[in-house]
């Protein structure tokens, strides 16, 4: 069983690759399953779930990748399968068999209840090989098809976005914005000045007043030391 997803941008025209994907992929014997697709003008997105031929499976992906303008992302896997499906076909044939010895045993019975309870394996029997039987074709439709989910995108142009995300208005507030953290700022730096540099002045002040007090005192005292000699 084959799986795997792609992820590609692809040109503007989303809705013409898609066509030519699909025609692709049906041209490989595929079908699409699955399909979703939305966005703006701006953002296309679309994500489509293809059933592969397991023989074409790279040619497949080789259609799908020509489509693209770049591929993002891709990742395979395979499972093998052979043996469930093999070991489902031998239970199924078991199962088989007993449903014929149950139809033989049927025909020969003569009583109610013996009938009765063969009728009932019988029903069960059946219910078991329907159920396998199903699984089996499951299998094997699964490994006869692969399953691919691949999602296009269409790039945004950047330039287109920074121009439309452009505003006076915008460019105004962030000027007025900056101003005013500048202003606030002043107004620290000036509180700061006011709250310390007060305290440090009158100290300042007070130690050359201080000073000039002092020195005052001790040219008086000379002078006062002079005068008796004289």
């Amino acid at each position: 069983v084959r799986t795997g997803s792609l992820t590609m941008e692809v040109a503007d025209d989303l809705n013409g690759v898609l066509l030519r994907a699909r025609t692709a992929i049906s041209g490989l014997g595929g079908y699409v399953s699955a399909t979703q697709q939305s966005g703006s003008e701006d953002s296309q997105y679309a994500s489509v779930t293809y059933r592969i031929p397991a023989a074409r499976w790279d040619d497949a992906l080789d259609s799908l990748r020509a489509l693209g303008s770049r591929v993002v992302d891709e990742q395979t896997d395979a499972v093998e399968v052979t043996g469930q499906v093999l070991d489902l076909g031998a239970r199924i044939e078991n199962l088989q068999a007993s449903e014929r010895s149950l139809q033989a045993i049927m025909a020969q019975a003569t009583k109610i209840p013996d009938v009765l309870e063969v009728q009932a394996r019988l029903t069960q029997v059946r219910g078991e090989i329907e159920q396998l039987s199903t699984q089996q074709a499951h299998l094997e439709e699964q490994a006869a098809f692969g399953t691919l989910a691949v999602s296009y995108q269409v790039p945004v142009i950047v330039a287109e976005t920074a121009a439309q995300g452009w505003s006076l208005q915008a460019e105004l507030d962030r000027a007025v914005a900056q101003l005013i953290e500048l202003g606030q700022v002043g107004a620290s730096i000036l509180i700061v000045l006011v709250v310390v540099g007060i305290p440090v002045m009158l100290v300042v002040g007070f130690f050359i007043a201080l000073l000039v007090v002092v020195a005052r005192r001790v040219g008086l005292d000379r002078r006062v030391t002079a005068a008796p000699e004289a």
